[in-house]
C-alpha cells in the first residue's frame, strides 16, 4: 500500500501527563489491556531497565494511537518518565502490520481492530477460528489436531474472510455459550464453539437443539440412554477432574460431543455396553461431523 503523508518520527521524553494524553487519543476498535504485560514493562522502569531500542509509540493520520499502550500505561501506574521513539502520520491501514515490543498483536487484536462489534469475543472467535482450521487442514487425526498443530504466521486476510461469511453462525453460537447456564456446562468456551460450528455445518437446526437440550438439562426423549444425558454426565466428569486450572486432556471433550452428537443425529441410544465400548475407544475415534445418515424421527 502506497503511503502519502507525510511521517514523522524524532524522540520524545513520555511523562505521566503526556502519557495519560496519549492513551485519551486511542481509537475505540483497540485492544484489550493485558496486565502482564503493564507489570512487567513497570517493573523495567522501576529497575532502571528501559532503554531506546528504536521501537516506536506510533500515531495514524488521525492523531490516534494505535500502538503503545501497554507503555504508557507502565508510565501512569510508576510515575516514571520513559524516552522514546514518537511516530506520528501512519496510515491507519499501519494497524494490522505493527509487532510490537509492547506487546505482540496475534489474531484476537487483528479481529478485534477489523470487526469492533464483536470486540468482546474476539479472543473466543480466534480459538474457535483456530481449532476449525486444525480440524479442516487434516486428513488423519481429526479432532486431536484441533489447536495442537503448529500454524506459523496467521493469513489475516483469510481470517477476515472466514469471520465475514459466517458471522451469522458465530453470533448465534456466541449468543449461546454466553448464557449463564452455558457457562457452567460448555468450559473451556473455545472448544465447544468450535464443535457447535462444526455440527451447524451439517445441520443448523439440529445442532441448535443438540446445544439447547445440553445447556438446558432438560428434554431428554431417550431418557438415561438419551446420548445427550450421557454426554452432560461424561462433561460433568471432565470438569470435576480439573484441578488448580488444568484441564483434563482436551481430546476427551471433543470424543464425548463427537459420540453424542453422531448418536443424536442417528437416533442411537447409548447403553451399558455402549458406554463401555465409548471408554475403551477414547483417543483413536475421527471426528466425523458431516454425517449422511440424519436423526431418527
Amino acid at each position: 500500500m502506497k503511503q502519502n503523508n507525510k511521517i514523522i518520527s524524532r524522540p520524545e521524553t513520555i511523562t505521566v501527563a503526556k502519557a495519560k494524553k496519549f492513551l485519551a487519543s486511542m481509537p475505540e476498535n483497540q485492544r484489550a489491556v493485558r496486565a502482564t504485560q503493564v507489570t512487567k514493562l513497570a517493573n523495567m522502569l522501576t529497575e532502571d531497565l528501559w532503554q531506546i531500542n528504536g521501537d516506536a509509540i506510533r500515531f495514524n493520520v488521525n492523531g490516534e494511537m494505535f500502538d503503545g499502550q501497554h507503555r504508557c500505561l507502565a508510565v501512569v501506574q510508576t510515575g516514571i518518565p520513559i524516552n522514546t521513539i514518537v511516530t506520528r502520520g501512519l496510515a491507519v491501514e499501519t494497524f494490522a502490520t505493527v509487532d510490537c515490543n509492547g506487546a505482540p498483536r496475534g489474531l484476537r487484536d487483528q479481529l478485534s481492530s477489523q470487526f469492533p462489534d464483536l470486540k468482546k469475543q474476539s479472543n473466543v472467535i480466534a480459538q474457535i477460528y483456530g481449532k476449525v482450521l486444525d480440524y479442516e487442514g487434516t486428513t488423519k487425526d481429526g479432532y486431536q489436531s484441533m489447536g495442537h498443530r503448529n500454524r506459523g504466521t496467521w493469513n489475516y486476510e483469510k481470517a477476515f474472510e472466514w469471520v465475514e461469511e459466517n458471522k451469522k453462525h458465530l453470533l448465534k453460537i456466541l449468543e449461546v455459550l454466553k448464557t449463564k447456564e452455558a457457562k457452567v456446562v460448555c468450559q473451556p468456551p473455545a472448544i465447544f464453539g468450535a464443535m457447535y460450528f462444526l455440527f451447524r455445518k451439517t445441520s443448523v437446526k439440529e445442532a441448535d437443539a443438540f446445544f439447547e437440550i445440553m445447556i438446558d438439562g432438560l428434554d431428554y426423549p431417550l431418557g438415561r440412554e438419551d446420548p445427550i444425558y450421557w454426554c452432560n454426565k461424561e462433561i460433568a466428569a471432565l470438569h470435576a477432574k480439573r484441578t488448580k486450572g488444568v484441564w483434563p486432556k482436551r481430546y476427551n471433550f471433543y470424543v464425548a460431543l463427537d459420540y453424542a452428537w453422531q448418536a443424536h443425529m442417528t437416533g442411537t441410544r447409548i447403553t451399558s455396553a455402549k458406554q463401555l465400548r465409548i471408554q475403551k475407544s477414547k483417543g483413536y475415534v475421527k471426528f466425523s461431523p458431516k454425517l449422511k445418515r440424519r436423526r431418527a424421527a
